[in-house]
């Protein structure tokens, strides 16, 4: 830690016993508030996947708007990081995935392929891991082998 850094938390440390606040118990509520707002900002939300606009596309507008180069390759480490331990991934209700499999004419949004010539799954675009919400606007109809080959990377349809 170097000397600024040091100052700094001598600070927070002095204006928390000024306060009567414990000083841990700041620092892990204001760790969580951070986390939340990283969070937020660093997903789109249902409004963006209607207006047909890319996860892609929402990391170029964070960069414009942030003025911070946000590394791609570490998505994943982020939604992982900012992702409350207690969130489990949610099962896609047969409604939804009824709802889904219509919308998109029971065709893969990858490779075009249509049932029932393979299997179709329903898959987040913006995965699940990474903070994507379990709702129509962030899901897509995939055939078996796109989705096992998409992972839990982020790609649109459309071959």
């Amino acid at each position: 830690m170097n000397e600024k850094e040091v100052k700094s938390i001598e600070r927070i440390r002095h204006l928390c016993s000024l306060a009567g606040i414990d000083y841990v118990e700041f620092l892990e509520g204001t760790e969580t508030e951070l986390k939340n707002r990283v969070k937020s900002l660093l997903t789109p939300n249902e409004i963006w996947f209607r207006e047909g606009k890319s996860f892609e596309r929402y990391w170029k507008f964070l960069e414009q708007m942030t003025k911070h180069e946000w590394k791609y390759e570490d998505v994943d480490y982020w939604y992982k990081f900012v992702r409350d331990p207690s969130e489990t991934r949610e099962d896609i209700p047969p409604s939804l995935r009824y709802q889904v499999l219509i919308r998109d004419k029971s065709i893969c949004q990858r490779c075009g392929k249509k049932a029932p010539n393979v299997e179709l799954e329903v898959d987040h675009i913006l995965p699940w891991d990474w903070g994507g919400p379990t709702v129509a606007d962030n899901l897509q109809t995939l055939c078996t082998e796109c989705n096992i080959g998409k992972s839990n990377k982020c790609f649109e349809g459309g071959g």
